[in-house]
This record gives structure tokens, sequence and C-alpha cells, in this order.
């Protein structure tokens, strides 16, 4: 009992941590969209509501399709393991699609390319299990693909060794790292999707508030309904919000960033 209140209790201490933590990732992702600096960002209640919303409903497609993927890759038979063949390259393009923040043209066209390739194989696979069966077909597959089951090999009394430590830490670095890149991504690309902004007007300057911290706003430059790349702070009791309008701005960062 004890061993269980001290695990939720662990698990009830990190969690806080966690959700600020993947807040401040997700807006720091959100500022290099725009480019204003790290300094202003604040993470409150509100905003941290928000940024994992975002977070876990855009990583959900992402998670089913590894899930799928994790079950299938683990099994000791070569007929199910082959399965999780074809999807490898759209795992591989999903991963780099949410590092690059959706806005790689290259990404996106690998994505497509694996997805289809994905899709032709389960039709080749449908088709001909209709006639042979979905057993021997697999084992074909697999055959054709050089898989084998694996075999189930007992506990090792051998000690882990320095480079078997050196690896493991290695790959959970290799994995925070991923995660964190991904999160940073989903800010970035959240970033390019809105297209509701509240704009005020300054000196015949159209201003679209893109975010608020604390006592300020960041405001974004528009021109011609597209982001200038100018920034303005503006605090929450100046007189230019007084007169504050709703507008929509498709596309209002210029796309274009990493791989394009």
């Amino acid at each position: 009992m004890k061993k269980v209140i001290d695990r939720d209790g662990f698990i009830l201490a990190v969690l806080p941590v966690l959700a600020f933590v993947v807040s401040l990732i997700f807006e720091m992702g959100y500022a290099d969209a725009f480019g204003y600096d790290y300094f202003f960002i604040e993470i409150d209640l509100k905003g941290m509501v928000v940024a994992l919303v975002c977070v876990i409903f855009v990583l959900l497609p992402l998670i089913i399709f590894l899930y799928a993927f994790l079950y299938l890759i683990q099994s000791d038979s070569r007929k199910v393991r082959v399965a999780a063949l074809p999807m490898l390259y759209p795992v591989f393009s999903m991963l780099f699609l949410y590092i690059t923040g959706f806005q790689s043209t290259i990404i996106n066209g690998l994505l497509l390319i694996s997805l289809c390739f994905l899709g032709w194989t389960l039709l080749k696979l449908f088709y001909k299990a209709r006639t042979n069966g979905w057993t021997q077909v697999l084992g074909d597959y697999a055959h054709a693909e050089g898989v084998k089951d694996r075999a189930k090999v007992g506990g090792s009394d051998k000690g882990l060794m320095l480079k078997d430590y050196i690896y493991m830490a290695l790959t959970i670095i290799a994995f925070i790292l991923l995660v964190v890149f991904m999160i940073r991504g989903i800010g970035f690309g959240v970033a390019h999707w809105k297209t509701s902004y509240s704009t005020v007007n300054r000196d015949g300057e159209e201003l679209a508030l893109v975010a608020s911290y604390g006592d300020v706003f960041i405001a974004a430059g528009v021109y011609d309904d597209k982001f200038n790349s100018k920034i303005t702070v503006i605090p929450k009791d100046s007189d230019l919000l007084k007169d504050i309008k709703s507008a929509r701005l498709d596309n209002f960062i210029s796309s274009g960033l990493w791989f394009r």
C-alpha cells in the first residue's frame, strides 16, 4: 500500500512539472513561427490548458499509428511482424512532419507517397487473400521480404556491461530530443494554422494580436492580409485596445522554413 501511495504521489508531483515543460516547448515553437523572443513567454493555467489540448489532439494520429506499428513489430510470428513493414516509411515521414512543423513540402510529399505505398500493399494483400487466405498470403509476403519467426530466448544471467548502459542512455536522450522537437513543431504548426485574429490599428498600421503573456500582447504587423515580419509589444492597458476588431487572415504567416 505504501508503494502505491509513493508511486501515485510521485506521479502527481511530476505531472504539473511535465505539463509546464510541454507548454513551454509548445509556446517556443509558436514564438518561432512569428519570430518574437522567448523572453516574453509566460505560462499560466489558461495557456497551459490550451497548449496541452493542442499537443494531445495533434499527436493523437501519430500515437494511434505508432501503437499499431509497435504492436505488429514486436510479435514473434513472422506473419504478423511482416504486416508492419509497409508502415515503416509512413512512421518516419510522420515523425519528420511533426519535427518540421507540418510546413515542409518535401516531407508532406514523402508522407503522401509512403501512405500510397502502404495502401497499395494492403490492396494487393487483400486481393490475394480472397483466394489464398490470409495465412498463406502473409506467409508468402514474409518469405519474400526475408522475415523469419523470432526465436524465444530465455533470460540471460549475464549482467549489463558499460556499453549497454551507454546505449540505453543515448537511446533515452535521443527519444527525449525527438519528443521535444515534435512538441516544438506542433506549436510552430498551430501558429501557421491559425486564421482568426483580433486586430487593432496604430497610426494607420494594422496589428494582429497573436499572443498574450502577463501584462502584454504580442502583435504582428499586417500588410495585405499577410504578416510583414514586424512584432510590436502592446501593454494590456494601452488605448489601442479600445477599438479591437476581429479578422480572418488565411495563410497569415508566409510558408517556408525547412526542406521546402
